[in-house]
């Protein structure tokens, strides 16, 4: 059998993640002119995000996008079709493998890779960049509970 991803969902609202996210969210104020590097940036903000939070950090990221956790093993697609569909379990898997994790280079064939890709274009980085830390972690909470 796979090995399973497990983020305890109370963890995926607090205030360090959001935190992670709202600076990530600034450091992507201006995204809109050139997609590629958003995704690219966001693919690096997340895998050198502290080991202990980077999971979390991507899972809010995925409940801001609304993908639900049932989903998490099947395709995730982007509106476009020049986006190859991974699985955002695939990304977690890739990020929880410590030797094998691209922490400043992350390849754009991978799986974190083409989940942020589709995050950006899913828009969560205008929902990141409008909101502060304390929304981000009020909408986290909310999709993770629905």
């Amino acid at each position: 059998m796979p090995p399973t991803v497990d983020v305890p969902s109370a963890e995926i609202a607090t205030v360090a993640v959001a935190e992670r996210l709202a600076e990530i969210g600034r450091r992507l104020r201006h995204w809109r002119k050139n997609e590629e590097s958003a995704a690219a940036t966001l693919a690096i903000s997340i895998t050198t995000t502290p080991f202990e939070t980077r999971e979390l950090v991507l899972a809010a990221l995925l409940a801001l996008a609304g993908v639900p956790r049932r989903s998490w093993s099947q395709p995730l697609a982007a509106p476009g079709r020049d986006i190859v569909a991974a699985e955002p379990r695939a990304a977690f898997l890739q990020l929880v493998d410590r030797e094998r994790t691209y922490l400043s280079n992350v390849p754009v064939h991978t799986p974190m890779a083409r989940i942020a890709r589709t995050l950006t274009r899913r828009g969560v980085i205008d929902r990141l960049v409008a909101m502060t830390p304390e929304r981000i972690a009020e909408a986290v909470a909310e999709e993770t509970l629905a």
